[in-house]
């Protein structure tokens, strides 16, 4: 497998810091988009990281990073997106002491943590409800004068005797207008005061279509409480400018709710762009969230290609849909062959626009190594350390640095060139430097005409970056970063 050719002006610093505002921290700004996300899934740090052993486990995962993201250097900068287990409060199972000792050794590695918040609904053998009774005679389910009975509607037409989220009867759903709940979640000294306080950078809001918008404002303004640097994430699916729920359109990007969301929209374009789509219906997509979104929102757009929710992105390209097949078939599906190799190439475009789209690019682990699965729990497997399969990783290592040097991809304009069947040309336009992507999805090498006028040739399923220095000399010498 040939590696995308990426062209980068000689006089270009190589160091990498994916500190946007240089201090560390993740700001609410258009800068932002340098950072490098890694997404792991349910246990994957407190594995590694576990009590008495932060420093071992954090070590290990500043490996995983490296890999991908260019060797870590001084205050870089990444964000591990750790999901809640144990639904409303996953922390409830550590110490708080330990957290913030897990905090504080991510953060010598250049590691920020962003929690998982999964407020809609708890477990039914949470503290809170105790379906189970591992808590004794108190929770919702089993005492009417419980303080939490307020947060739960009980009622006999609801199967189980409870509402519970999509009629999982492990995940009783709560009542997020309740006053006692939100000022659990959103009060001094509540679920998101606390943990933030103790060391995370931010939450993301699970099934943030399901909460009301009254509800993450008040979010909001308990994670701006705590500081203006704390970051809010969405969980939604669709164009957030046009979302509608509860009988009305969603105001989840005016400044008042999230700070960004999950770019689904852009995983949808560029997955089905590389599997054949036209060009120019992928670019439309891409163009419309663009001009959908404020720019601070857009900036900090989680780009991705796989989630915990979907399909691996390699299963996506070159196996299958499901089609509603269980979960006997889906385990035995694994893509071999011609079919895998041509998955690879697809992939690595994929990966190849991704990272230079605006937005924050985000890397699912196992995508590195090219895990395959369908959706729960066969795109939830535990990470392969003894992987074979290396070859995306020196190419995402070098999308991941050219995103940090190249002032272009961190606030320039998105041009597009050309959008034409299976070749997209656009151009990322900063104040200093330009950058142009070719992605050339055709089985033949294409002369490509660059704005400068010059040519430029793109290998078959592969694509080419150039940057350039505003005012750029013609005759400066070029490095080929392959």
């Amino acid at each position: 497998m040939v590696a995308g050719n990426i062209v980068f002006a000689s006089a270009f610093n190589f160091k990498l810091n994916f500190v946007a505002n240089g201090n560390g921290a993740f700001g609410y700004g258009a800068n932002h988009n340098g950072c490098a996300v890694r997404q792991f899934f349910g246990n994957f740090n407190l594995h590694y990281a576990g009590r008495g052993n932060n420093a071992a486990g954090i070590a290990k995962l500043a490996a995983a990073f490296s890999v991908e993201c260019g060797n870590i250097g001084n205050n870089s900068c990444f964000f591990a997106v750790l999901h809640a287990l144990n639904r409303l409060c996953v922390m409830s199972r550590i110490h708080g002491s330990d957290f913030a000792a897990l905090c504080a050794e991510a953060k010598k590695h250049g590691i920020r943590i962003i929690l998982d918040g999964v407020f809609s609904h708890t477990g039914s053998d949470s503290l809170y409800f105790n379906r189970e009774g591992r808590y004794g005679p108190g929770g919702a389910y089993r005492d009417r004068n419980s303080p939490y009975r307020s947060w739960y509607d009980f009622d006999s037409g609801y199967v189980g005797g409870y509402r519970s989220w999509w009629g999982f009867e492990t995940l009783p759903e709560v009542n997020e207008e309740t006053p006692s709940y939100v000022e659990f979640i959103t009060g001094p000294g509540g679920v998101i005061d606390t943990w933030l306080r103790r060391g995370a950078a931010g939450f993301r809001l699970d099934v943030a279509d399901e909460l009301p918008d009254e509800f993450i404002e008040k979010v909001r303004a308990a994670v701006k409480r705590v500081s203006p640097e704390k970051f809010l994430l969405g969980e939604v699916w669709e164009d957030a400018t046009t979302k509608f729920g509860f009988n009305k359109r969603r105001t989840y990007l005016l400044g008042k709710g999230l700070d960004s969301v999950m770019n689904y929209p852009f995983k949808n374009a560029v997955l089905d762009f590389v599997k054949g789509k036209p060009a120019e219906q992928a670019m439309t997509e891409i163009l419309t969230i663009c001009e959908h979104y404020p720019a601070p929102a857009m900036d900090t757009a989680l780009n991705f290609l796989s989630t915990h929710d979907t399909e691996r992105a390699l299963t996506v390209i070159a196996d299958e849909p499901a089609n509603g097949r269980g979960r006997a078939w889906q385990s035995g599906r694994c893509v071999t062959g011609d079919a895998y190799e041509e998955g690879l190439l697809r992939l690595r475009m994929a990966y190849a626009i991704i990272y230079t789209l605006p937005g924050v690019p985000c890397l699912y682990y196992g995508d590195e190594i090219a895990m395959q699965g369908y959706r729960d729990p066969f795109n939830r497997a535990f990470f392969r350390w003894d992987a074979h399969e290396q070859r995306l990783r020196p190419v995402l290592a070098q999308l991941a640095q050219l995103r940090h040097t190249c002032e272009a991809f961190r606030t320039g304009q998105l041009r597009v060139l050309r959008a034409e069947d299976g070749i997209l040309h656009y151009q990322r336009v900063g104040k200093v430097e330009t950058a142009e992507i070719i992605v050339n999805r055709t089985e033949h090498i294409i002369v490509e005409t660059l704005a400068s006028g010059k040519s430029t040739e793109v290998n078959p399923m592969g694509f080419t970056i150039v940057v350039e220095e505003v005012g750029h000399n013609p005759n400066h010498s070029y490095y080929d970063y392959v």
